[in-house]
């Protein structure tokens, strides 16, 4: 801080302002100081933590009763407990549905028109919708939709459900606050299979 004066501003000092080699010192102390930009992205490494985590069918050989992955994990099949980058409370679906692409890459994630929409092969479907302060993905696997709240127990819903005017999500036995109805619209996605190895 004081390096014009040795770090001595009591008894040195530069009266004129004008040592260009001060100027020079300063600039490579800066440079040596880690302030400069740091190459990895907090979104970069976001995707990377997603793309290396475990899939939920490698931790667990019960999907109905495992914590360690959220709807978001459920969606991505991957054992993570966490929101997509950059979520904050009361994102519409747009929003999220923006950030999924953002967290997997546009290429992985291919917007539908329905709930009946093909998909190409190696692909799978994902709805996802929003109630005011949050969201809630359920995936399409060969046993039907999968609906994965939190750390609550998992369970298949029918299409109708998926489909219809609100998904419910209720928590037995917890706070009645976290009872939550999912009433907005709907969008309908595809995933890439292989996501996480581009």
């Amino acid at each position: 801080m004081f390096a014009y004066c040795n770090d001595n501003p009591v008894n040195g000092v530069d009266p004129s302002g004008r040592s260009p080699w001060i100027i020079l010192v300063a600039f490579i102390a800066l440079l040596l100081s880690g302030c400069s930009k740091n190459t990895t992205s907090s979104a970069e490494s976001a995707r990377k933590s997603l793309r290396d985590a475990y899939s939920i069918y490698e931790t667990t050989d019960d999907l109905f009763w495992d914590s360690s992955f959220n709807c978001y994990g459920n969606a991505l099949k991957k054992a993570v407990y966490r929101d997509p980058y950059g979520y904050r409370k009361g994102d519409d679906v747009e929003t999220v549905f923006s950030l999924v692409q953002a967290d997997i890459g546009p290429e992985n994630c291919m917007r539908l028109s329905s709930i009946d929409s093909q998909v190409p092969n190696g692909w799978y479907r994902v709805a996802l919708r929003c109630a005011k302060n949050d969201y809630h993905f359920i995936r399409e696997d060969q046993n039907g939709w999968f609906s994965k709240s939190g750390r609550l127990t998992g369970t298949y819903v029918d299409a109708s459900y998926v489909a219809g005017d609100k998904w419910y999500i209720v928590a037995e036995g917890m706070d009645p606050d976290y009872n939550i109805i999912y009433s907005g619209p709907i969008i309908y996605f595809a995933i890439n299979e292989s996501w996480c190895e581009s």
